[in-house]
């Protein structure tokens, strides 16, 4: 188990609560290995790296346990799950059924100014540095993501 000692990012625009943002962040820490399975969740060190306090950083870790991705230790904090092969597969897959009825909706409801906007966003990862794809693509997605219905949004 290694220590991990996240850098400052910085937050998205704000759509939803901070602790959807602390979940999006350390989920993409879990399944990216940069949170490895069994490794404490330094709620310190999130909060600092979103500049949030703590409160925002707990309702996250709730949600994760939820999904299977931290295991939560009443009083004592959270460990990341140890996830199968077959759980990322699952969780993917899920994923991709989910998005694709946003994709859906997206392409039936967004205004010419949304599919403009989307047309722009998807012209921009063209010449993009790698540094910039992430926002980008969290910014592509979400704008497909305000298409769908609130349920869908919801699991997204």
């Amino acid at each position: 188990m290694t220590d991990f000692a996240p850098q400052r990012v910085h937050a998205p625009k704000r759509r939803g609560g901070l602790a959807d943002d602390v979940a999006i962040y350390v989920r993409e820490l879990i399944l990216t290995g940069q949170l490895e399975p069994g490794s404490r969740v330094d709620q310190d060190a999130i909060g600092d790296a979103m500049g949030v306090s703590r409160s925002p950083v707990r309702e996250a870790i709730v949600v994760l346990g939820q999904e299977g991705l931290l295991e939560v230790l009443p009083r004592r904090g959270a460990i990341v799950a140890h996830l199968t092969r077959e759980d990322v597969i699952d969780h993917y897959e899920l994923f991709g059924l989910i998005s694709g009825r946003a994709a859906s909706a997206a392409a039936i409801g967004l205004s010419d100014k949304e599919r403009h906007d989307l047309q722009a966003i998807h012209d921009r990862f063209e010449v993009a540095a790698p540094s910039e794809l992430s926002a980008l693509n969290r910014d592509f997605h979400r704008l497909i993501t305000r298409a769908a219905p609130s349920r869908t949004r919801w699991l997204l």
